[in-house]
């Protein structure tokens, strides 16, 4: 991984990320610099008091989701990532990690959240060496290999975050699930990744700037909740 540049201004950050910019980039903004894991490791202890392993863990939770939520698609998902990335979306446990392909959308969530000001985030971007775009035939992902997705846009929030997913490999039993960032271990799927710091103190003025050029909670969420938060985001502005 490279290390150690930070984010003051948008337009340094472009200017350096354009030097370095390869034909296929994901980007993740992180409000804190948290391990490269997706959401289901965040719940292991639940995992070792009732499941045999990743893989059941995971198919559980996904079978469980499509089994009550079923009625409320109009046009249900048609394979196994698209009913993922449903989970994923309304805050079910998965493999997926999110990405997106806009540098500027993925710095909006480093630095969204005012609870996490006194932290510096981080952006990282992922040049893959291959990604998947199948969007016709369904697929079922392997519980073996690391795979990069851009998907069929589903639904408006992925539409509006650019959004596309790494999906993790899951171990046949409880040891823990490797970071994207561990050295070697995905050397076969990644060429390379960076990782910007955003410091605390420039949170704020990036916030704005992002806001200015329309990168926004309402802009990236396309609902009523993106609508609310982006209120309370300018309420919250004024305020300071």
């Amino acid at each position: 991984m490279i290390k150690g540049e930070q984010i003051h201004d948008i337009p340094s950050f472009l200017e350096r990320l354009w030097k370095t910019h390869d034909e296929a980039m994901l980007f993740r903004g992180q409000p804190k610099a948290w391990p490269l894991l997706p959401r289901i490791c965040r719940w292991r202890k639940a995992l070792e008091k009732g499941w045999e392993n990743w893989r059941v863990f995971q198919e559980t939770l996904l079978e469980d989701f499509a089994k009550f939520a079923s009625p409320y698609f109009p046009k249900p998902p048609i394979d196994q990532l698209e009913w993922l990335i449903q989970a994923q979306h309304h805050g079910v446990p998965t493999r997926l990690l999110d990405f997106s392909l806009n540098p500027l959308k993925a710095l909006f969530f480093a630095v969204a959240e005012e609870k996490y000001d006194s932290d510096n985030g981080a952006v990282c971007a992922v040049s893959p060496t291959a990604w998947f775009e199948d969007f016709i035939e369904t697929r079922k992902l392997s519980y073996n290999s690391l795979d990069i997705y851009l998907p069929r846009q589903i639904n408006h929030r992925l539409i509006a975050q650019e959004s596309c997913f790494i999906s993790f490999p899951l171990p046949e039993n409880k040891n823990p699930i490797i970071p994207l960032d561990q050295p070697q271990t995905y050397d076969q799927h990644i060429k390379r990744i960076q990782q910007w710091v955003v410091p605390a103190s420039c949170k704020r003025q990036l916030r704005i700037a992002l806001s200015l050029l329309g990168v926004r909670y309402r802009s990236l969420f396309p609902d009523l909740a993106g609508v609310a938060s982006d209120i309370l985001a300018y309420l919250k502005m004024a305020e300071t």
